[in-house]
């Protein structure tokens, strides 16, 4: 994650002003982040290209 901090900083401040944010991604966030960044965002579209 390059921007985790930015990400969490603005999504306080959509919080603070009664505005939700959505997290799109696909979904490549590593363990260690994973758990603090989507503790921060109220959805998430997570766009899965395929399965191996």
């Amino acid at each position: 994650m390059i921007f985790l901090e930015y990400a969490l900083d603005v999504s306080a401040a959509c919080r603070d002003k009664d505005i939700r944010t959505v997290a799109v991604t696909a979904g490549y966030v590593s363990p260690a982040a994973r758990r603090e960044f989507f503790a921060g965002m109220d959805a998430a579209n997570v766009d899965l290209k395929g399965f191996t």
